[in-house]
């Protein structure tokens, strides 16, 4: 069997501008944790203008995005990794421009300098956060986000805001929708799921650009444990799994079913060991198992819900419509599971087993 050649780093001492030298080492990834240092003990003491100095990494298919951390560098090394993708290091004097608006003079492999998409048509006049006027706001404080169709400003604090409730509210940053009004007051959406929107318009250019990298970056590592605790649950797990299915499947149907959904549901609340309806009633001894998964976008299902319900959005909470949507979210339930010939028997089989419990605790 073949084995796909290893993506390619490229090092790149970019002082040229400051009356120094650019001087490129290229080599496999091999270790990924390793390559870096590597490169940087081959090339030391090789190029003159070094002193403080910003690191940036991009590919060709991506902007450049800046490191602040040794943390953040094996991050998005790793994350071009993944993605079989060859990527370049820049290092640059830190009060110099970035490659993105800078472009590289020496480098015939390094990313694409891309900016910001250009400016579509549809923009909104009125900030949807702060309902001021997008021209009464200082410019470095304004995101441009835009997907080459419409373009929506908003104020950079603002958004780092409501990114960081939604983080509480167990949301992805990556499952964030922004509306605003255009023009002629007709409405526009971004999504957030585009990691393109991200490095072209969110971490960089602005004076949270910092923040925004840093969201990036543990979002991105919150989704990656979550789907990874998901597939556990499912593949190891999967009488928990079918579990959770019921539960929530017993959530969307309170008040339109009475019987077996409303009972399970009051027992659930009254055991001593519940956890917010998480109950031993549904879960057995896997309650803490379930509880303890980690969500989205980094606290576990029990952070999450000690939050939703300790702040409520309106000040109400309702099984229905507070607690089904968070179950749905986190677990990825998606509405065709009820129809599905292999649930819809499961589920009678569940319901048959309360029932007989039900009868057997009567007798006692």
């Amino acid at each position: 069997m073949t084995t796909a050649p290893l993506p390619n780093v490229d090092l790149i001492y970019d002082f040229d501008r400051v009356g120094g030298e650019t001087v490129t080492e290229s080599t496999p990834k091999r270790s990924v944790t390793d390559t870096f240092q590597q490169m940087l003990t081959r090339t030391a003491g090789q190029v003159e203008g070094v002193g403080d100095n910003a690191i940036y990494v991009g590919t060709q298919k991506s902007a450049y995005f800046r490191v602040d951390s040794p943390e953040m560098l094996e991050f998005i090394i790793n994350y071009f990794d993944k993605r079989s993708e060859a990527s370049t290091i820049v290092v640059r004097p830190i009060d110099r421009n970035s490659p993105n608006t800078s472009p590289l003079r020496h480098s015939s492999s390094s990313p694409r300098s891309k900016g910001s998409p250009g400016s579509p048509q549809r923009k909104n006049e009125v900030d949807p956060f702060t309902l001021d006027s997008i021209d009464e706001l200082v410019p470095s404080q304004v995101i441009k986000l835009s997907d080459g169709k419409v373009r929506i400003s908003v104020d950079a604090s603002s958004l780092v805001g409501y990114l960081q409730n939604a983080r509480m509210n167990g949301k992805s940053a990556f499952e964030i929708t922004v509306n605003a009004a255009d023009q002629k007051g007709e409405m526009m959406a971004i999504d957030f799921a585009s990691h393109e929107l991200w490095f072209s318009c969110l971490c960089r250019g602005h004076e949270e650009a910092a923040q925004f990298r840093r969201l990036f970056m543990e979002g991105t590592k919150a989704v990656e444990l979550h789907n990874d605790a998901l597939q556990d649950l499912r593949e190891d797990h999967p009488d928990l799994w079918w579990k959770v299915l019921f539960f929530a499947r017993d959530l969307l149907r309170l008040g339109r079913d009475t019987g077996g959904p409303v009972e399970r549901l009051d027992a659930a609340q009254s055991d001593p060991a519940q956890w917010y309806f998480f109950s031993t009633v549904y879960f057995g001894d896997g309650l803490n198992r379930i509880l303890d998964i980690p969500g989205p976008t980094g606290p576990t299902l029990r952070a999450t819900l000690q939050h939703v319900f300790s702040n409520p959005e309106g000040g109400v909470v309702c099984s229905s419509h507070t607690l089904f949507p968070l179950v749905q979210r986190f677990f990825r339930l998606k509405k065709e599971i009820w129809g599905q010939r292999e649930f819809k028997r499961k589920y009678a089989e569940f319901e048959k087993a309360w029932d007989k419990q039900k009868k057997k605790n009567a007798r006692r």
